[in-house]
């Protein structure tokens, strides 16, 4: 039987979020086995994972055999419930980082927020 008290295990819930746009990279990462079973050594049990545009889609888990559970959507009209039910929100927090503003004022709702820029343009100083 092993795990006779998982039941009663609280369920912590890591929500990634790429917004509207194709962030394929930062949903290709966090679906690899080296996060999910780090995030699963962590204490987390699920992985929920909003992919936007992308053309990227994650691999789907029931949880069973001692791993994460994962899930995915393309899109929400509100994403709020997932905000405030998650422990961690890992988020695209835009090609610069003041835009990344909106997600700082729902701070009072959540735990732990990591915000992952992505790079579009290489700037030179000339």
């Amino acid at each position: 039987m092993g795990g006779g008290n998982d039941f009663l295990k609280p369920r912590r819930t890591v929500f990634v979020t790429v917004g509207s746009t194709c962030f394929d990279a930062l949903v290709q990462a966090v679906d690899t086995s080296e996060v999910k079973e780090e995030l699963f050594r962590k204490g987390y049990t699920d992985l929920l994972i909003q992919i936007g545009r992308g053309s990227y889609v994650p691999i789907k888990s029931t949880g069973e055999c001692e791993s994460l559970q994962v899930d995915y959507f393309t899109y929400s009209s509100s994403i709020a419930d997932n905000l405030r039910s998650a422990s961690l929100v890992i988020s695209h927090a835009g090609n610069f980082f003041p835009y990344a503003r909106p997600f700082t004022s729902c701070s009072c709702i959540l735990a732990k927020l990591l915000l992952v820029g992505m790079v579009t343009h290489v700037y030179r100083r000339i």
